[in-house]
Parts: structure tokens; C-alpha cells; sequence
């Protein structure tokens, strides 16, 4: 983290601390973060605050100038930062947030409706629910996108992991779903307490760090606490705004690398037994994690022939790519 935080509103902190923080990290897409701004604050919430990490490093005049009339907001805290990250930007957020109630969203994505602050709060009205997940959409109003026969195994999988600790997602099911096993990283919220248990999100993880996060949340969990995944509240998923991180514009050799690294550094610290006993299905897996990118709906553009030769560019470069990433990441004698 840098050492010099700019912090840039005209308006004075909340008298007391907010109820609910909602905590957002942004660079490069000052457009859109003023949208998510001017919907986040007509929210119908009593007691909220928005902590804005932005991190664009020649911004735009025009609507850098929008962005600091919107802070002229006291519910609005904005702090400047050189780019720090995806996981260090989240935790500057959230060790700036004062609420007992943490509500992460991303600047490419939009709340859903007026309440959708209160959505994340109403569930906690169960004392052993610590953190959820809600529902993500590509529009509004959109149904269901699975197929009927699939409901049984989405209904048992949504946010839950494999045996061999890989995740299944089904983020835009309909259906409450108690019981999860991890947290997206955008439209989720969790208690402030859960932190002084699990500590922050790994920075020195580059992709996938939602997942190092939560094997530490299972480690702290008590009896009888639980993660949730909401059908409310509910945000669009924007997936082709540029800006950002660009995850969803990587060449395909980085995607490739990206899932190896989640598998030695994330999986291999947090399960090492399973990593051992497991590793040519990992190998598998980011073979497959990568081709389903590769045809994934998030690069429409791609022509028909370029996803055929990068789909067999990724058989080529598994086993180097697993070769560098293995003498990369330090060996796990113990997880953390």
C-alpha cells in the first residue's frame, strides 16, 4: 500500500458509526463507477456509508469532476490510491469500513432496485448467519438460465467446492441456498467480526483470491455460524466494460497460468495432502477452466478460428506452464 492516501470529500464523516459499509475498489472505469455511485447512494437505507478505493492514474477531467461532486456526499468516502492489486484494494476498503456490516461490489457491476442495501442486511437478523452471497444477473428481470435437470445439482453445488476443492459458481440461480462455502467477490457482504477472526484477503494472490479467503473462513467458523447464497439482493453483472483488472481480455496463456496458480498456490498451501493425492485432475481442470474461457460468453468477439487454435495452444502449454508455476510457488510443508 502506498504510503501517501488521498482522500477527497467536502462533506464531514457520518455522526457515529453506519450500520452497514458497503465497500468498493475501482481503476479505470470512472464512467461506470459513477453509475454504481448514483445508485448506491438513492439507496433507501438509513444508516450506510460507500468507501470508494480508486485507483485510476491519469483519470479523465470531466468525469473525475462528476466523481468529486458526488463525493460532496457524507455518506461518501473517497480515498485515492496508486493501483495496488485487486485483493490489497479490497482490504484498503475494508479496513477503512466502519459498519458492523461489510457489503462488497465491483465498479463494472450495478445494484438491482432501491433496497438492495436492506436485501444484504434483513438475513442477519439470524445471529449465525455470517456472510452472503447474492444473486448476479446479466439483465434485468432476467429468469432462471439453467436447465431444468440441472436445478437438483445446482441446488446441492452453488458456491460450494469439489472434492478436490475447486469451486462451483451458479451465481445467477434463483433459489436460497444455505450452507455455501465461499463468497463472491462482488455483490456479497459478511460481519465485520469474521475479520478479526480470518484476517484480510491474501495479497500476494493474483487471481482466485476469494478462495484463499474462504478456506480461512472455515477455519474460524463456529459451530452453527453459516455462509449463504441469496436469491436478493441481486446485481447486473456488466461483463464487457474494459478497464478494471481486463480479466475478461488476458491472453489465453495468462487465463492458463491463472487457474495453475490457483491450483500451487492456493490450493497446494491451503489442502496440501489433496494436492498431492489429486494432481494430474488439477492439471485436468485448468485445462478445462481454460478452454471453457476460451468459449465463455465474456469474448464475443473472438473469432471461430482463433478460440480453435488457442483451445489447442492450451494442451501445449499445460505442462510448462505447470512446470514454471511448481518452481515458482514455495512449497507448502504446512497450510497457514
Amino acid at each position: 500500500m502506498p504510503e501517501r492516501v488521498d482522500q477527497i470529500a467536502s462533506g464531514g464523516p457520518n455522526a457515529g458509526c453506519p450500520r452497514v459499509s458497503v465497500v468498493i475498489r475501482s481503476i479505470g472505469r470512472l464512467t461506470s463507477l459513477i453509475e454504481l455511485l448514483e445508485k448506491v447512494l438513492a439507496q433507501n437505507h438509513d444508516s450506510f456509508e460507500v468507501v470508494v478505493i480508486e485507483q485510476t492514474p491519469n483519470p479523465d477531467a470531466a468525469a473525475w469532476s462528476r466523481i468529486e461532486e458526488l463525493a460532496r456526499d457524507d455518506r461518501l468516502r473517497l480515498l485515492r490510491h496508486a493501483p495496488l492489486g485487486g485483493p490489497a484494494a479490497r482490504n484498503a476498503g475494508v479496513l477503512q469500513a466502519r459498519g458492523e456490516l461489510i457489503i462488497l461490489i465491483d465498479d463494472d457491476d450495478l445494484p438491482v432496485g432501491a433496497e438492495w442495501i436492506s436485501a444484504h442486511e434483513r438475513p442477519y437478523g439470524d445471529p449465525r448467519l455470517m456472510g452472503l452471497t447474492g444473486r448476479h444477473v446479466h439483465s434485468v428481470g432476467e429468469k432462471d438460465p439453467y436447465l431444468r435437470f440441472m436445478r437438483p445439482f445446482i441446488r446441492r453445488r452453488c458456491m460450494r467446492y469439489s472434492f478436490i476443492k475447486t469451486a462451483y459458481t451458479y451465481a445467477r440461480f434463483n433459489e436460497d441456498v444455505d450452507g455455501v462455502e465461499w463468497l463472491h467477490g462482488t455483490n456479497s457482504s459478511f460481519r465485520s467480526e469474521l475479520l478479526a477472526r480470518a484476517g484480510l484477503w491474501d495479497a500476494t494472490v493474483t487471481t482466485q483470491d476469494e478462495h484463499s479467503f474462504a478456506f480461512k473462513l472455515h477455519r474460524v467458523l463456529r459451530p452453527g455460524e453459516y455462509l449463504a447464497f441469496r436469491t436478493a439482493p441481486v446485481i447486473v453483472r456488466r461483463l464487457h466494460i474494459p478497464g478494471g483488472m481486463d480479466k475478461r481480455r488476458v491472453a489465453m496463456d495468462s487465463e492458463l497460468a491463472g487457474h495453475l496458480a490457483f491450483v500451487f498456490r492456493i490450493v497446494r498451501t491451503y489442502h496440501p495432502i489433496r494436492f498431492r493425492l489429486a494432481f494430474p485432475l488439477y492439471l485436468l481442470w485448468s485445462v478445462w477452466r481454460t478452454i471453457a474461457w476460451v468459449w465463455g460468453d465474456a469474448r464475443p468477439h473472438t473469432p471461430f478460428k482463433n478460440r480453435m487454435y488457442e483451445s489447442l495452444r492450451v494442451f501445449a502449454l499445460v505442462i510448462p506452464a505447470a512446470v514454471r508455476e511448481y518452481r515458482r510457488s514455495p512449497a507448502a510443508s504446512k497450510s497457514p
